[in-house]
């Protein structure tokens, strides 16, 4: 292409301007032989890429020039970055006349084998009345920045189907999915085991933490037959991969100040799956193999608090919601096991305002959609619901109040 170009010039225009022959071309001209030519100027585009798994943040790599083409472009397993017009708040996987009329949880998300960021989320209601416990949404690869994830992206299309089979706890069983993490080939989901119970307050009582992981060929969760911890001392209300190493943090006992004291355990001695693989955070004391040992960390809400590392701050970020809550707070570390700072007020969530009894929970980080341009937002996932007496009408009568969602806020 050089001498093609570089031939138009000759026989087109004299030698004291031929170089602005090869500057309208878009590179710069070499007067000598030895020199190589390089792209003009400089790219007027930003280009991203994951930083690890599907599921993992974005963040900003420099563009490279193509010296075949003397051309700007984004490298090999990076994209062009994008964005939409920034939804601060919105419903995810929600879309008019879609295949769910009805959904009670954001859930988690997961990093499947092949590629994909899943959201496995929960109590969700077809139109038709069907309910299915757990269906899973794909969060698209090239959504660009600020957009809310797409209706259309459940597993199963038009049919949304779950991704986890309750009779496989047993009779009477209820999951509640804390988070995955990636180790070993497998993506693993740590969740409580609940089952049934009259005589509990709240008519379900835990049995512990289970562990399951994604078949990716079946889009389902196959559950390990022993339980990881028991519910006195359960951990899996957030997980995260530090160094090729699994964190787990437990927020259990008896709650006070409507919030649980959160502890800290990490598997450095084998697989995820072996109890006997983990340590726990026992303070000044470094890692005992006694979980009895373990310090509190931080306070989480009842069942998740939510630790993510946020690149463009070089921090760790916690976000809860306490008991009967109606806003999110928030703590910075600059390692997993802290010191953290002190809870501070991020944003209110947006509750039925004809709903007193209404509630939120369930956070989630999720820096799969986060902006690396950015550096101090952070986007956050939260569960709706109501302790009203006649909460099965509400929700009926106006589902997407009772929607899981999706917020974008600038960190404090």
């Amino acid at each position: 292409m050089r001498r093609r170009i570089a031939r138009t010039c000759s026989a087109l225009l004299a030698a004291s301007v031929a170089g602005g022959c090869y500057l309208s071309h878009g590179f710069d001209r070499d007067d000598d032989a030895g020199e190589t030519a390089t792209c003009s100027g400089v790219a007027d585009f930003h280009c991203v890429k994951r930083e690890s798994g599907a599921c993992s943040a974005l963040v900003e790599v420099p563009p490279e020039c193509d010296l075949g083409e003397l051309v700007w472009r984004c490298p090999t397993a990076s994209r062009v970055y994008r964005t939409a017009t920034p939804e601060a708040d919105c419903l995810p996987f929600h879309s008019p006349g879609g295949p769910l009329a009805r959904l009670g949880s954001g859930g988690i998300t997961l990093e499947t084998g092949d590629g994909r960021c899943l959201w496995i989320l929960g109590d969700g209601v077809a139109p038709d009345g069907t309910v299915i416990s757990h269906p899973a949404a794909v969060v698209p690869d090239d959504l660009p920045l600020g957009a809310c994830p797409p209706g259309g992206s459940f597993l199963g299309g038009e049919h949304p189907v779950s991704v986890v089979d309750l009779a496989d706890l047993g009779e009477g069983s209820l999951f509640s999915p804390g988070d995955s993490v990636r180790q070993g080939g497998r993506s693993w989901i740590f969740g409580r085991h609940w089952v049934l119970d009259a005589a509990s307050t709240f008519g379900v009582r835990k049995v512990g933490t289970k562990l399951g992981w994604f078949d990716d060929g079946a889009d389902h969760v196959r559950f390990l037959e022993d339980y990881l911890w028991m519910a006195d001392a359960d951990f899996g209300d957030s997980a995260l991969v530090v160094d090729d190493v699994p964190y787990v943090y437990g927020c259990y006992g008896e709650p006070h100040d409507l919030g649980y004291d959160c502890h800290l355990a990490r598997a450095d001695r084998g697989p995820v799956e072996q109890v006997s693989s983990y340590r726990y955070f026992a303070g000044a004391g470094g890692w005992s193999a006694d979980a009895a040992e373990s310090v509190v960390v931080f306070q989480g809400g009842p069942h998740r608090s939510s630790v993510r590392y946020l690149p463009g701050r070089g921090r760790y970020v916690h976000v809860s919601i306490e008991g009967f809550g109606d806003h999110i707070d928030v703590s910075l570390s600059d390692r997993p096991d802290g010191p953290w700072s002190a809870p501070a007020a991020l944003i209110g969530c947006r509750l039925p305002s004809d709903d007193p009894d209404a509630l939120c929970g369930y956070p989630m980080l999720h820096p799969e959609l986060s902006d690396p341009l950015a550096p101090s937002d952070i986007v956050v996932s939260y569960d709706v619901s109501t302790l009203a007496p006649d909460a099965e009408e509400r929700r009926q009568a106006n589902p997407d109040a009772y929607w899981p969602r999706l917020v974008r806020v600038t960190l404090p």
